[in-house]
């Protein structure tokens, strides 16, 4: 009797089958929710290893921009220095050649890189404010002996050469 199927919906055989389905799919669904726990997890941890990771890319980058910051405005620096320091032996030229206003003018520039190359480099160095003061306050006069004058032109293009090659 069991081996035909009477089409009775109460027949024993019909319960087995419909056990067996409903049983394969409750396991099924435990098995995807399981599979979806698993790579919910496994998803959150790559995630923040990631993040980790993603962290540690961006410091490094603040790191790198921070040092060429630096290095910018050591250059900086250093090019107003040298910008002050050819005025300055322009200005001794000038002299030599008995051109006050082109000395004068030339005067000016160094004083202006000179406050440009005091600016850059903040208070790190009195000594670049000294000698921007200096420059800033200093005017060729006409004189029949220049000697004291290009002497002094000299001597602090000198001194603005040595912070120039001071400075890294």
């Amino acid at each position: 009797m069991n081996a035909i199927d009477t089409g009775n919906p109460t027949s024993p055989s019909r319960f087995k089958t419909a056990k067996i389905v409903l049983l394969a799919a409750a396991a099924a669904i435990v098995l995807v929710a399981a599979g979806y726990f698993t790579a919910s997890i496994q998803g959150n941890s790559r995630m923040d290893a990631l993040k980790a990771e993603h962290q540690q890319a961006v410091l490094a980058v603040q790191n790198e921009l921070r040092s060429a910051r630096t290095a910018l405005a050591s250059t900086t620096e250093r090019n107003h220095l040298l910008s002050a320091s050819a005025a300055l032996y322009r200005t001794s030229a000038d002299l030599d050649d008995r051109n006050f206003g082109t000395a004068n003018m030339h005067l000016q520039e160094a004083a202006a890189a000179m406050a440009k190359a005091a600016a850059a480099g903040g208070d790190a160095d009195p000594e670049l404010g000294r000698l921007s003061a200096v420059l800033g306050e200093m005017n060729i006069n006409v004189a029949a002996d220049l000697a004291a004058q290009r002497s002094r032109v000299l001597q602090l293009a000198a001194e603005v050469d040595g912070l120039a090659q001071g400075s890294p």
